[in-house]
């Protein structure tokens, strides 16, 4: 059920209506609230110069002016919102506008306008020209003041927020926080204890198996491997999943195999049909990559042609490399379960070390043929890289990238003193690499 809901709650997070909707009910039970208040003008109201203290028409005229100008108002912060989306698509990427809408900031300010529109209306319609002065509620008009007055110095902070989240570097960070968030959950700690990944394989495919289709087509989301668990232990089955969250699959595809044939019930299909949420669209709910991606495509289109911005490029390259050292604290993607008596349940592909440098690095790589800058930089980023290593595994693979990276350079590059500072990089690297194995 966790597994199913998280891509739920991922699309609500991350939509703009969810916090607004909250604060808009918060603000529907404070008009409530301070209509409650006595109206009455107390004895000290000579010294409370903040408290409303007009009769009724006074405080409708008052309301009625305030709801203009903060409609009025919205409506800015809403056009704002377009244009900077429009922006941000056309030299970020598409992609990137669900971390626009995603920021909290955002959804706050535009919540504090929507929730100060209801508020005004909701008081507004308690007000009539007949009111005695008595019933005025004094209370309730003087905090639709100060929500205005409020609304006006967050327009001015938002203005500045948004100028600033369409900075490129601006937008890397943020996503790049995103990206190390997704590795710290979804990799364990290399603190804890070790995680099974290779010990145990699923049966080869010299034995028959059965197979589980895929009722619709779509992006793996999440994946619940502890219902698939259970419900293997009870059908004294083994389970194989030949995919990870963010995958691309066919309806009518294979879904999981499963060892023995007759092991496959209706109870175990449904289980897995059922703990294999698939959806129109990626989510970062499992999905290290998606965020990982969100950052290539930044590179990927600041090497393009019609935008030809390597520093931005380079930009990228720093944060991923932050996020790969994170990587690389972390432990291995876990592989296969057991049950309680240690019984082979499951086998599953989910992230590993090897996927996410592919991701993070090879697009980057491809793109950046002939472009000096940006491949001298990924050999200085894998050279920090390969004073970190830990382990055989994370040696091997930034040695691969290494030897593609510099391979690139040689079959790209003209100028000597390029290709001479590319070679010293890739020395370099590979001299960490060969300190670190020896340690």
């Amino acid at each position: 059920m966790l597994a199913r809901l998280l891509p739920v709650w991922e699309k609500v997070r991350t939509g703009l209506w969810f916090t607004p909707a909250i604060i808009s009910v918060g603000a529907a039970g404070l008009a409530w609230l301070a209509l409650q208040v006595p109206g009455g003008l107390p004895p000290e109201a000579a010294s409370m110069w903040w408290l409303h203290g007009g009769d009724a028409t006074d405080a409708f005229d008052l309301l009625a002016n305030l709801l203009t100008a903060l409609i009025t108002m919205a409506t800015l912060a809403l056009s704002i919102t377009m244009v900077v989306l429009t922006l941000a698509a056309a030299q970020l990427g598409p992609r990137l506008i669900r971390s626009f809408i995603a920021d909290q900031r955002t959804q706050l300010v535009l919540g504090l306008f929507i929730g100060t529109i209801v508020y005004l209306v909701l008081v507004l319609r308690t007000l009539h020209g007949e009111l005695d002065a008595d019933a005025v509620p004094r209370a309730a008009v003087t905090a639709g003041t100060a929500l205005v007055l409020l609304s006006v110095f967050a327009l001015l902070f938002y203005v500045h927020h948004l100028a600033r989240s369409i900075v490129a570097d601006t937008m890397i960070q943020r996503v790049g926080a995103a990206l190390d968030q997704a590795i710290r959950a979804q990799l364990a700690p290399s603190t804890e204890a070790p995680v099974e990944k290779d010990g145990a394989r699923p049966p080869g495919e010299h034995l028959p198996y059965a197979e589980v289709e895929a009722t619709r087509g779509g992006y793996v989301q999440t994946v619940d491997v502890e219902s698939i668990l259970a419900q293997a232990q009870r059908d004294d089955a083994i389970v194989a999943l030949d995919f990870r969250p963010g995958h691309h699959l066919l309806a009518g595809c294979a879904l999981a195999r499963v060892w023995p044939p007759t092991a496959l019930g209706d109870a175990l299909r449904e289980a897995v049909r059922e703990a294999v949420v698939i959806g129109d669209a990626r989510t970062a709910a499992q999905d290290v990559e998606f965020s990982l991606r969100q950052l290539v495509e930044i590179a990927l289109r600041a090497l393009s042609s019609g935008i030809n911005d390597p520093h931005t490029a380079v930009a990228v390259v720093d944060r991923l490399g932050r996020a790969l050292a994170l990587a690389m604290a972390q432990q291995p993607g876990r592989r296969a379960w057991r049950d309680q008596e240690g019984v082979l349940r499951l086998h599953a592909r989910f992230p590993d070390f090897d996927g996410i440098v592919d991701a993070a690095l090879n697009e980057i790589r491809q793109a950046a043929q002939g472009n000096a800058a940006v491949l001298i930089h990924l050999l200085a980023t894998l050279d920090q890289l390969a004073g970190q290593t830990r382990h055989a595994d994370h040696r091997r693979i930034i040695g691969e990238h290494v030897r593609m990276v510099a391979e690139a350079g040689r079959r790209s590059l003209e100028e000597p003193r390029d290709l001479a500072a590319l070679e010293a990089r890739r020395a370099r690297a590979l001299a960490r690499l060969e300190d670190a194995r020896g340690a």
